[in-house]
């Protein structure tokens, strides 16, 4: 849409037109407004460069549209489903998504780990860093800087140490391994075990450690373990299914008198 345009020849309709593109394409509303942010940060510095054809930012005043047709379902997979997808993937994924389940990280955390941050000895890894696409930076926010505990996940991660500075997922010629090299890959183990959910991938797994632990954690250590900012954030992560309310209801209705005596 903007791509055979020069930058003084980008303004407020062009940025709209390729919002609303992206919005007839059925792209999430939140993916948009995402879009427009990038878009307005680059044009930014080249209105300082005097390089636009306005005085301001033509992304501020873009239109994003009203539509969310685009957006994702939530999907939190239960044990047996998790289980039959990691089934279906190769080892690398497999594992990822092992690790993900069983301490709720971010898969731009898990891998952004270095063999540095992994403590086999106490069965520990630290994050201190995240990986996207091919960018290393701090994680998402101060309360991503966390240490997890491993568990059995300490003696499946053995075989991938090396040195201090590389990074625990590597590709066999020793580069690190990306979401998006990895991501036809989680697909196709989710097609495998016939659990395709559009728009879902690793970060249903970190749902499902939420899910998992809320009982074997308070609310408060839960956050700490997925690393969230805001408590309210975590409390969103936790899904309640409906089997567990149903024994839960059958459990109290056992312990009282019916309100009337069958006939």
């Amino acid at each position: 849409m903007l791509g055979d345009k020069k930058l003084y020849q980008i303004g407020v309709l062009e940025i709209s037109e390729m919002l609303a593109a992206m919005e007839t394409a059925s792209v999430a509303k939140n993916t948009r407004i995402a879009t427009r942010a990038i878009v307005a940060t680059m044009l930014e510095r080249a209105r300082q460069w005097g390089h636009l054809k306005e005085p301001i930012n033509p992304a501020r005043d873009a239109i994003i549209g009203l539509g969310n047709e685009g957006k994702r379902t939530v999907w939190t997979p239960t044990m047996e489903e998790a289980r039959a997808i990691i089934e279906n993937a190769d080892e690398d994924v497999a594992l990822i998504l092992e690790i993900i389940t069983w301490t709720g990280m971010r898969i731009s955390e898990v891998l952004g780990l270095r063999c540095r941050n992994v403590d086999l000895g106490q069965a520990i890894l630290y994050v201190r860093e995240r990986r996207s696409r091919w960018d290393v930076d701090d994680p998402k926010s101060a309360a991503g800087q966390r240490a997890l505990p491993l568990g059995y996940l300490a003696e499946r991660v053995r075989p991938l140490m090396a040195k201090p500075e590389q990074f625990l997922f590597r590709q066999p010629d020793g580069e690190p391994w990306t979401d998006q090299l990895l991501y036809r890959r989680i697909r196709a183990a989710m097609d495998g075990a016939s659990l395709h959910h559009a728009g879902n991938a690793w970060h249903a797994f970190r749902r499902l450690h939420s899910t998992l632990m809320k009982g074997e954690m308070s609310i408060f250590d839960l956050r700490a373990q997925m690393g969230h900012a805001d408590i309210k954030t975590t409390q969103r992560y936790v899904d309640s299914p409906v089997s567990e309310r149903a024994a839960a209801l059958a459990e109290a209705q056992a312990k009282v008198i019916p309100f009337r005596k069958q006939a």
